[in-house]
């Protein structure tokens, strides 16, 4: 047998494998697994058409092995996946507050309705030139209409038409 497809199904079945670590998710994972398959097939035929062959498969997985570990290692320290983790921390900005937080310091404050509430929609309350999404405890109110903050939850806001308009 030539001993040349052995090598070439190993080359591939590698070539493989580092494909699906390098772009995770690019084919939905064919990559890896007809990597895998290819390392599998040179292993058996390996083992079949070559004298100590299970000394060879033996080789074979151990440079995988360590192939692996390699990649752990220089994706862990210098590669792309570290860029993919948020180092800062809002705890390190004294001027940081998170979104429920501003929203519950709404309760009771009076806005306009920026758009219908059907029942959600958008308001501005006071000066603040952000409009806030907000969902009506009272059904539909028009757009332009005075409204009010009636509880936070999560992230939603709650209000209740006032008024006449």
């Amino acid at each position: 047998m030539n001993y040349w497809i052995i090598i070439g199904l190993f080359a591939v079945g590698l070539i493989l494998l580092l494909l699906e670590a390098a772009l995770p998710g690019f084919d939905f994972g064919i990559s890896g697994v007809l990597g895998v398959v290819a390392i599998i097939g040179s292993s058996t035929l390996t083992i079949i058409h070559v004298d100590h062959g299970a000394f060879i498969v033996l080789a074979k997985i151990a440079f995988v092995a360590l192939l692996l570990i390699a990649m752990r290692l220089y994706f862990r320290t210098f590669g792309e996946k570290k860029s993919l983790i948020l180092a800062d921390s809002l705890a390190e900005d004294p001027n940081a507050v998170s979104a429920p937080d501003r929203l519950a310091e709404l309760k009771g404050r009076v806005g306009i309705a920026k758009t219908s509430l059907r029942p959600h929609g958008f308001a501005g309350f006071d000066s603040s030139d952000a409009d806030i999404e907000v969902r009506s405890v009272e059904g539909y109110i028009s757009a332009g209409s005075q409204v009010k903050v009636t509880s936070v939850v999560g992230h939603v806001v709650y209000v209740r038409k006032i008024g006449n308009n």
